[in-house]
């Protein structure tokens, strides 16, 4: 599983760095089904993504939080579903895949 100062420190040395510790726990983006979010007035539900790891349960523990989920996100430049297949391979094809579990 992800951890979250792993994680955190892996944002901040920037997104070269935040590939790789994905890519080492084997964690990729995807559309979280469960959830659905809206805009503030009330329009179209945009989707809600969480990070998936190889292998998980249905209903996994959280090793990382909401905040820290949304700033992996925002740093990978994922705001629509259409985002999500680059960055999925480019996570699946580091040569670190799978390192760490």
């Amino acid at each position: 599983m992800v951890v979250q100062s792993e994680i955190r420190d892996a944002m901040a040395a920037g997104r070269a760095e935040t590939i790789k510790v994905l890519a080492q726990y084997q964690a990729v983006p995807v559309v979280d089904e469960n959830a659905q979010t809206s805009d503030l007035l009330g329009g179209r539900k945009k989707p809600a993504f969480k990070l998936e790891e190889t292998g998980e349960a249905e209903t996994p523990g959280e090793t990382v939080d909401r905040q820290t989920r949304q700033d992996v996100l925002d740093l990978l430049d994922i705001v629509e579903e259409e985002d999500l297949p680059p960055v999925q391979e480019e996570i699946k094809n580091h040569q670190a895949w799978g390192e760490k579990i």
